[in-house]
């Protein structure tokens, strides 16, 4: 009876445990220290960080870029062992640096853990350019509990079996403890005698890992050396990274409106109107009043309906219009070309409509609508038609947003009335094996403007920072303007 008690034990311990940690391995791939497990990180996280143990050092950044594929990058310093050597010149590239390989990394998943079934994926590591890394392995992972057990075998770089466990208890928060059996073959490394690394065995590794949304490290044992991995974790699916792509509100504000002669007497009118337009994301607006007839041009990319940008934009004329206006026209443009003309023929009906007083049937014949292409469909003009009237019953908040565009992962964007772009790019790029250093990398802070129509950019500054390995700090600022 004990017996047959203790597999539903376990089994019931691991539904009810919490869902894996995955965190980063010395390589970069998700794993225990150095071997890699069947774990992916959740969807969308790129993790960035750096890995130390005598005497490798590693930069590497990984990418989650589905649930099932991992990607990552590494740039390895093999410390001790010089870049360039010449028997005959001791002193040909002395002052180089470390000898240093690039290596790109992949992990696929082939089946999920399900029962009582693991989890299991293949990867390699150091499949293009010198392959001083080169392996290929199959990897199983099960979680039972608070423990998470790992069982692999590869070939090449990691000679034969491998495994581990890592254990997350409950009380102790985003603290875990990992232990592996490490199956790298050291002595076939580059230069391995030279490095120290060819006294490097099969063996036991552990460490202990703490890990937060944003950040994780890692402080382990392996071979005789202390070793480190820090890095930071950014989940480019969160909410403040994933475009946002919700309607903005409409403006419901109720103003008083002009008279035709107070409208052409102060162009404050026209100015709270376009205000009111740019607040909803309107974009390239463009707004002009003759003869009764107020007209305005725009797009919007936060609205995916044309024919609901259009009422919107529609409710927002009237509700500035001056008091005489008998028709309102709104021209829907796309790359600055003219895509449709929506003409509310009766304005005064319309106001009796957007106020509850008259009916849809009554209004539709006096809106009418002329595409760029002439070959439009009649069944389409009716959808169209309405539902740019159903705008005007939307049930929308009554307060004015400021439009100002979010922050994006790589840039921050602001846009003005009549389609200019403002961006502030900054950015980051590295150098490998540069003959001025073993590795430079480069900040840069990137300003433009741009007009809406020529697109000519009439402004840029930008402000560099470049940094050298092994060489003191150089500022570089420069500024233009073109």
């Amino acid at each position: 009876m004990r017996r047959a008690l203790l597999p539903l034990l376990i089994l019931s311990a691991g539904a009810h445990a919490a869902d894996p940690a995955a965190l980063p391995s010395a390589t970069g791939q998700t794993g225990l220290v150095s071997m890699p497990d069947a774990r992916f990180a959740p969807d969308g996280t790129w993790r960035t960080g750096i890995s130390y143990l005598k005497p490798y050092q590693s930069l590497w950044s990984s990418l989650t870029a589905l649930p099932w594929l991992e990607g990552s990058l590494r740039f390895t310093r093999i410390m001790y062992v010089p870049a360039f050597s010449d028997p005959a010149n001791p002193e040909y590239g002395k002052d180089y640096g470390d000898y240093k390989d690039k290596q790109f990394d992949f992990k696929l998943r082939a089946f999920p853990e399900r029962g009582w079934m693991p989890q299991i994926a293949f990867g390699a590591q150091d499949l293009m350019g010198t392959g001083l890394f080169t392996a290929y392995y199959g990897v199983a992972s099960k979680q039972i509990g608070e423990f998470d057990l790992t069982l692999g075998y590869g070939t090449d770089r990691i000679d034969g079996a491998f495994g581990g466990v890592r254990w997350s208890p409950k009380a102790w928060g985003n603290w875990s403890l990992v232990a592996e059996y490490d199956a790298f073959n050291y002595p076939q490394d580059h230069q391995a005698q030279l490095s120290g690394a060819a006294a490097y065995k099969k063996g036991p590794a552990g460490g202990i890992e703490y890990r937060s949304d944003w950040w994780g490290a890692k402080a382990y044992a392996a071979h005789g050396e202390a070793g480190v991995n820090a890095w930071v974790s950014v989940p480019l699916q969160a909410k403040e990274f994933v475009p946002k792509f919700d309607e903005p509100p409409a403006y419901t504000k109720i103003n008083p409106r002009p008279t035709e002669a107070q409208w052409a007497a102060d162009r404050a009118h026209r100015w709270r109107l376009e205000r009111a337009l740019f607040a909803q994301d309107f974009r390239d607006v463009r707004v002009s009043y003759e003869n009764g007839r107020l007209e305005a041009t725009l797009s919007n990319t936060r609205i995916a309906s044309m024919p609901r940008a259009v009422g919107r934009a529609a409710r927002t004329l009237l509700s500035f219009a001056p008091l005489e206006v008998r028709e309102i026209r709104v021209t829907y443009v796309q790359a600055s070309l003219p895509f449709a003309t929506y003409d509310f023929a009766d304005a005064r009906l319309l106001q009796r409509y957007f106020n509850g007083m008259a009916t849809r049937q009554s209004l539709a014949p006096t809106v009418s609508i002329s595409y760029a292409a002439p070959q439009a469909d009649v069944a389409q003009e009716a959808a169209d038609k309405t539902e740019a009237l159903a705008a005007f019953e939307e049930p929308l908040p009554g307060t004015l947003l400021v439009g100002v565009d979010a922050p994006q992962l790589f840039q921050f964007r602001k846009d003005d009335l009549l389609g200019g772009i403002g961006r502030i790019r900054p950015s980051i790029s590295g150098f490998f094996n540069d003959p001025s250093g073993a590795f430079k990398f480069d900040v840069s802070l990137l300003g433009t403007w741009d007009r809406a129509l020529a697109r000519h950019t009439f402004f840029n500054s930008e402000v560099k920072l470049t940094v050298y390995e092994n060489v003191s700090d150089v500022t570089q600022p420069s500024n233009s303007l073109l």
